[in-house]
């Protein structure tokens, strides 16, 4: 781009960039989760899922916020056009995730055993704790060049390493999951974690590889030769390279302890729904498979609208701190009220067919009834899911990294308690843990929005929130009762339900105003440069 200062239009066009990349990944994502729990049942998927856990607490550990900081250093430099600086942050955040990457690698794998015996009391899950340590420094490394390209604002590559990397992890997943199923649940879990490390190291090429192609015509600040001969690389800037990393960690460290505080909760999370469901008297391979389904399933489901409000939130980062670094706040209340609004529009059409149509999306999908149930102790909640990462973003993007660390503590903390009061007190089994995700969303979300109304003086516009979702739960329910395909053979009715109340939801959007026809010129302009 010409000017450092992202315009509406590049903003719009490098989030649905992202939003795209994003969709195909989730699109490809999709296809074990199809085909796993037929193919090696809901034991083995449980086991998997009690693991993934452990594989984000240490890979937030390894971070510790860097991506973040990143990101915002170096659009503030881009800004400036300060390329040596957006070099030698580069270089020092790859540094800092090798190292932390290979350190914490080395430690979960060796001390795999000792997890499996007292985190999951489950002694066959040791293989599957190895292969999370063998997934942690690509993932790593990877993120450093993600935050790069996302700091300069050029969301290409980060979007195409998304979707290579995945169709990898699901090719991987589904070849090793064939293999190894015969084997027992525990090295099929483990296939499918090994799968991740795979994804990633070729979704790793695609990222060096726009550096490597760049590295004559200059296209991009990081073109110029990495290590320099000594002769044109003065003493001093070696020392402006670690000179660098205050104030790099300065940004990272409330970043880095929000993560692992929220991540934290997230992996003590099986470990206490173990111990919680063993008072009661549940057969641990029940609870395998009932947190499988919740987890694995019935989760994965409420997650799928964040492909489009995640690239919301990593576009939102630099855009917020451009703002912030010359105090435009109308800038920055523009630009979060923009990514509600796209938020509500696209995600509550989702929300409304997952409370709707439930029942038929957990058999045809997955075959597996129980995920209906969990689908409706959470998806009520999920809009609020969903602006709760635009709404951090911003409030990063200020740098008040500081907040979200407290506001994550708190949610984090009602989850682990409510698991707690609810599974071994009540009735609810499960939905007990699906009851204490419901409070940790209201928790952690309320938290954001009070605070950025104090900072901002802003107000949440939730009229456009509520008429969105009230649009579509209309168009749902008017498809469900007239057109009540939801359960034939194959899914076929089931997408013919959801493209028609796709169909309808956008046109009640048109005709509510909800969405302009400026909008639909601003998607398609972006679609054209793309």
């Amino acid at each position: 781009m010409g000017k450092r200062v992202m315009t509406m239009q590049s903003f719009f066009a490098g989030t649905i960039t992202l939003i795209v990349a994003g969709l195909l990944s989730r699109i490809f994502g999709a296809i074990p989760k199809f085909v796993l729990p037929r193919l090696v049942g809901m034991e083995a998927l449980g086991l998997y899922q009690m693991t993934y856990p452990l594989l984000i607490f240490v890979i937030t550990l390894a971070r510790f916020g860097l991506p973040v900081a990143l990101t915002k250093r170096i659009a503030e430099a881009s800004r400036q056009g300060d390329t040596g600086t957006i070099r030698r942050l580069f270089l020092l955040g790859l540094l800092l995730a090798i190292i932390s990457g290979a350190i914490l690698s080395l430690v979960i794998f060796l001390s795999a055993p000792l997890i499996a015996r007292y985190y999951l009391h489950h002694p066959e899950a040791t293989l599957t704790i190895q292969m999370v340590g063998v997934s942690i420094l690509p993932i790593s490394i990877a993120s450093t060049f993600r935050a790069y390209y996302q700091g300069l604002s050029e969301m290409r590559p980060p979007a195409l390493s998304s979707v290579m990397e995945t169709i990898m992890r699901t090719v991987t997943t589904l070849v090793l999951a064939r293999l190894l199923a015969p084997l027992g649940m525990g090295k099929a879990a483990a296939g499918m974690m090994l799968a991740i490390s795979i994804g990633e190291w070729f979704g790793l090429l695609w990222l060096i590889y726009p550096l490597w192609k760049d590295n004559r015509n200059q296209k991009i600040p990081l073109a110029q030769p990495l290590i320099p001969p000594p002769t044109s690389q003065p003493k001093h800037d070696r020392t402006s390279l670690f000179s660098l990393f205050p104030s790099l960690w300065r940004m990272a460290y409330p970043v880095g302890l929000t993560g692992i505080v929220g991540t934290l909760a997230y992996a003590l999370e099986p470990s206490l729904v173990v111990w919680c469901f063993e008072t009661t008297g549940m057969h641990k391979s029940d609870v395998l498979s009932a947190y499988g389904a919740l987890n694995g399933l019935a989760m994965f489901l409420i997650w799928f609208p964040t492909t489009f409000t995640y690239p919301l939130a990593v576009s939102l980062i630099p855009a917020v701190s451009r703002a912030s670094v010359v105090h435009d706040q109308k800038l920055i209340i523009r630009r979060l009220n923009q990514s509600l609004r796209f938020i509500a529009a696209i995600s509550m059409p989702l929300v409304a067919f997952m409370i709707i149509f439930r029942k038929p999306l957990a058999l045809v999908l997955f075959g597996e009834k129980s995920v209906a149930d969990y689908l409706l102790w959470i998806a009520p909640f999920a809009p609020l899911l969903y602006v709760q990462g635009p709404l951090g973003a911003a409030l990063q993007g200020m740098s008040l990294q500081r907040i979200t660390f407290f506001h994550t503590l708190v949610g984090s903390t009602g989850r682990l308690l409510a698991i707690a009061l609810f599974v071994p007190l009540t009735t609810l089994g499960m939905n007990g843990v699906a009851l204490a995700v419901d409070i940790s969303i209201v928790l952690t979300t309320f938290l954001h929005i009070d605070r950025l109304k104090r900072v901002l003086k802003w107000r949440i516009p939730w009229e456009g929130q509520l008429l969105s979702l009230m649009s579509a739960l209309v168009a749902a329910l008017l498809i469900y009762v007239l057109f009540p395909l939801g359960e034939s053979p194959q899914g076929v009715g089931l997408i013919v339900d959801f493209s028609l109340m796709l169909l309808l939801t956008a046109l009640i959007y048109r005709f509510s105003g909800l969405i302009t026809a400026r909008d639909m010129r601003r998607i398609i302009q972006t679609f054209r440069r793309r």
